[in-house]
């Protein structure tokens, strides 16, 4: 008679669960992947990319305009009152009362604010803010109706001021 070995059950064995452990991997990870990339949509491509092409090739004439009238920013940021304080270069406080001052942050749209400066009677140009924000930021100055426009950036995190100029 002959000793035949003792059969035990599949799931008691190493080799089909080591088998078994590399798809099952894969699929939980693709799911956590799809759930990721469901929940976090791309907000840095626009829907409306070709109007933003063209309204850059307005843009540049504004700055353009800006360099041609000699047109320069100088900031200062006030932290204590939360305030931005622009002394524009070539700009007539008579004919310009308010001034536009937006910015942008580069990669979360949520943080992006537009603000308006009023000219205040020590001759400068003041935009009164909630909180200074923290990090670099894309800035965008121009007043209503005008046909200039200043852009550059600043990082609030470590400068006190900035001098904005055409490009």
């Amino acid at each position: 008679m002959m000793n035949t070995p003792e059969v035990t059950a599949w799931y008691k064995q190493f080799w089909p669960w080591l088998i078994i452990f590399f798809p099952a991997s894969a699929v939980v990870a693709g799911t956590i992947t799809v759930i990721i990339a469901v929940q976090n949509s791309d907000t840095l491509v626009k829907d409306n990319w070709y109007k933003d092409g063209l309204a850059i090739n307005q843009e540049l004439d504004k700055q353009i305009a800006a360099k041609r009238m000699g047109i320069a920013a100088h900031i200062t940021i006030n932290r204590e009152n939360n305030q931005l304080i622009l002394s524009l270069d070539n700009i007539d406080p008579a004919n310009i009362r308010t001034i536009n001052v937006v910015l942008v942050h580069p990669t979360q749209p949520e943080k992006d604010a537009q603000y308006q400066a009023f000219f205040t009677p020590t001759g400068n140009y003041v935009a009164q803010l909630p909180a200074i924000p923290a990090g670099f930021f894309h800035l965008r100055i121009d007043a209503d109706n005008t046909e200039w426009q200043l852009t550059g950036g600043i990082n609030f995190s470590n400068t006190e001021s900035a001098t904005i100029q055409p490009k």
